[in-house]
């Protein structure tokens, strides 16, 4: 199984469950796969870079929307910012980690354009 990441209209269905917007990404949905909630994002050193939504994947999936995108945004900066780090305690792979962020950078990228009518989802 793998984690993905996703733009989500901010509205409820009636199934209570958040409709997945089809949106055209620049890469794809991959966040890696279901290990990395420990291994990878679930490590200390996301914690330490001071990445905690991020992070807060080892327990449970991350859902974002308003001021939290920016945030995770942020997030994703600093994580491709010290990718060299993140490789060195996680043990992953530089080039595949890279593509990871990036594609959870274009979800949030795609959320702030629809101006607070979206979130995003990772899990």
């Amino acid at each position: 199984m793998s984690l993905i990441v996703y733009v989500v209209s901010k509205t409820k269905d009636p199934n209570l469950e958040w409709p997945k917007l089809k949106a055209s990404y620049p890469q794809n949905e991959l966040f890696g796969f279901e290990s990395w909630r420990t291994s990878v994002w679930g490590n200390s050193v996301v914690e330490k870079l001071g990445c905690p939504l991020i992070h807060s994947l080892k327990e449970q999936d991350v859902m974002v929307f308003d001021e939290e995108i920016l945030a995770l945004k942020k997030e994703f900066e600093v994580l491709l910012q010290h990718i060299h780090e993140v490789v060195d305690c996680t043990g992953g792979d530089q080039e595949g980690l890279t593509f990871r962020i990036k594609n959870g950078i274009a979800a949030v990228d795609i959320a702030l354009n629809q101006q607070g009518q979206c979130g995003v989802v990772i899990g």
